[in-house]
């Protein structure tokens, strides 16, 4: 049973990459001493939300994707920082903005993924993967971001 759950996970993980949304090698500012990094957006037809044991899951519409960004911290400074995702948004062609509704940091166990405030260690880089709600356009690319009240472009490599 187990090989068959490391098999599966393994899949996933693997079309996950393949259907990803690479971007430009960018470095942001988030703050004095912390900066982020987007590295690449993935796209999936579902989403689940809510604790442990009381999943609902939405399916896509025609034409759309949820979207999810995996973004790196980068602490320099010698105090923890506090992340506040509510501060991110996803921003298409017709200016419609899309907040994030799931945060989960890399490699870490979490038991609930509406926790939109997370902290950053100081001296450490972490990964961060959050799930932008509501559906995003098929047929457009990702293109802008608004985080902190702040614009970012970015490009596809």
């Amino acid at each position: 049973m187990k090989k068959i759950l490391l098999t599966l996970l393994v899949c996933c993980g693997i079309l996950q990459h393949i259907n990803a949304q690479r971007i430009e090698e960018n470095k942001f500012d988030f703050s004095d001493g912390v900066t982020y990094s987007i590295k690449r957006f993935y796209s999936s037809k579902s989403s689940a939300y809510g604790d442990a044991g009381f999943y609902q899951t939405n399916y896509y519409q025609k034409g759309h994707k949820f979207k999810t960004v995996l973004i790196q911290f980068s602490n320099t400074t010698n105090s923890d920082v506090e992340i506040d995702f509510q501060k991110f948004f996803l921003i298409d062609k017709n200016n419609k903005k899309y907040d994030i509704h799931q945060v989960v940091q890399g490699m870490k166990i979490t038991t609930t993924t509406e926790n939109y405030k997370m902290i950053l260690k100081a001296g450490k880089t972490r990964s961060f993967m959050a799930k932008f709600w509501p559906l995003f356009p098929n047929d457009e690319k990702i293109e802008r971001m608004e985080v902190n009240g702040k614009p970012i472009l970015l490009k596809e490599i």
